[in-house]
């Protein structure tokens, strides 16, 4: 009877044991998934941070480019304009030598 007794006190305490562990497990579980699931959502934010850094980047390169084929015209258009301006120059030179050769013979 006091052996049965002992084991008896002993399968409870096993048994309240046993709940104590279940109880934390299930704890612990509770907030791994939880924990999962929070890593997720994380990992789902950064992943869209990261596709939207890079559509903008894309999109910026994308305007450097433009930005440098307008410069590249914008220079090749000032130097057509340069070099008609400076024939222009030429011409209104050689056409100022001329008037002041033909007003010089006129007075002479």
């Amino acid at each position: 009877i006091h052996n049965s007794n002992k084991l008896k006190q002993q399968n409870q305490e096993l048994q309240q044991s046993n709940a104590n562990l279940e109880q934390k497990y299930q704890t612990l579980l509770s907030k791994t998934t939880s924990l999962n699931k929070h890593c997720e959502e994380l990992r789902l934010s950064l992943e869209k941070q990261k596709n939207d850094h890079y559509q903008a980047l894309q999109s910026k390169e994308a305007n450097i480019f433009n930005l440098q084929s307008e410069l590249q015209k914008a220079e090749i258009n000032f130097r057509e304009y340069k070099t008609d301006q400076e024939r222009r120059i030429e011409s209104l030179a050689s056409e100022n030598d001329s008037n002041q050769n033909l007003h010089s013979q006129y007075y002479q």
